[in-house]
């Protein structure tokens, strides 16, 4: 299912499953054993370790060489990540029909990400973080799907969560002992608390089961499978972005961070949902291209100045008057039977108004 490939495309679960394995890091062997996995899951999931594997910060970070401040430097990041995807899951949730999946108190990362800050920088640490271009590119990818297609916000959202829940204890393992920490009172470890969530009390194993059921239950078409699982590869890329940055900040030699348009690259051209949604019945009757269906993001060329809403309706692309109220009101008002309902209602008010009280 869509589910699973969601999972394969979390950073945070790659990179625990390679620290388990870091004495034998071999993609195949990794993966050539999943059963129920298509072949196309497992190429996508191998590609996905490669992309990991070419990254110095990660092959450190996974073999317990981890650099404090580095390390410092992905706590800001995710800080900005995790404040934009908070934000904004809790404007859109339930607006967007995924209510069921935004478990804010049992899952949100904001706080202890704070707590983790504090820890390293000290109380004034707000002073102290800037957001990089990376960061900032991936914040910005959040709020603009926000924006667009909340339902998107959903392979942030699993992608990000599901995969920190999935390896967080494995690296919050080889963090402790890379950078010298001790277990806090309370048997948590200060400065690594993002990788912490005393609130699933039922467990991470039966938390993520329910969590994949709900998800697997949403009632999604297949053109939005496609753009979740797009959009999970958008984020799969931006967060790799961010471990390249650290590399480019630690100096390593032939470090770069690959361009943005690498990860827009898996976007699902939106030309898939008109052509997958072109055959539905408008709900109002009309039996020719169905005119909700959304149009393709590219330049249109304009209409000549002599076409006629009638030829509009001919070529069936657009809803029949007065229906088009329901779902394009400009339209509507543009229409001349608007206009000569409008002029009847005016008259028929004017000669109540004024005429039959003379």
């Amino acid at each position: 299912s869509f589910v699973n490939v969601l999972e394969t495309l979390s950073l945070t679960s790659i990179m625990s499953q390679m620290a388990e394995d870091v004495d034998d890091v071999d993609v195949n062997s990794l993966h050539g054993n999943k059963q129920g996995v298509s072949a196309k899951l497992k190429e996508g999931t191998a590609k996905s370790h490669r992309e990991a594997e070419n990254v110095l910060f990660v092959r450190n970070f996974i073999k317990g060489k981890i650099d404090r401040a580095l390390y410092v430097d992905m706590v800001v990041a995710l800080w900005f990540v995790y404040c934009a995807l908070e934000d904004e899951l809790d404007k859109y949730a339930i607006k967007a029909n995924f209510a069921s999946l935004h478990q804010p108190l049992k899952l949100n990362r904001k706080e202890a990400l704070e707590r983790d800050l504090e820890f390293f920088l000290g109380s004034e640490w707000r002073s102290r973080v800037k957001a990089s271009v990376a960061t900032n590119e991936y914040v910005q990818r959040i709020h603009s799907v926000a924006a667009a297609d909340p339902i998107l916000l959903v392979a942030h959202s699993y992608t990000r969560y599901l995969g920190d829940l999935s390896g967080g204890k494995v690296l919050q393992r080889v963090a402790k002992k890379a950078l010298g920490l001790e277990k806090a009172v309370d048997g948590g470890v200060d400065g690594l608390r993002f990788y912490e969530f005393d609130a699933i009390i039922e467990g991470a194993k039966a938390f993520k089961n329910h969590y994949r059921e709900t998800l697997d239950g949403m009632d999604l078409s297949p053109w939005q499978v496609k753009r979740l699982v797009g959009e999970a590869n958008v984020a799969f890329v931006l967060n790799m972005r961010l471990f390249e940055e650290l590399d480019v900040a630690a100096g390593v030699n032939g470090a770069s961070v690959r361009p943005l348009e690498d990860a827009l690259m898996y976007l699902i051209d939106l030309g898939e949902v008109e052509s997958s949604k072109e055959d539905e019945k408008c709900p109002f009757g009309f039996t020719g291209n169905n005119p909700h269906a959304k149009k393709k993001e590219v330049p249109e060329q304009r209409p000549k100045a002599s076409a006629s809403s009638g030829d509009q309706v001919s070529k069936g692309g657009r809803c029949p008057w007065p229906f088009v109220v329901f779902h394009d009101p400009a339209t509507f008002a543009r229409d001349w039977q608007t206009w000569v309902v409008i002029g009847i209602l005016v008259s028929w008010g004017y000669k109540k108004v004024v005429v039959d009280q003379s």
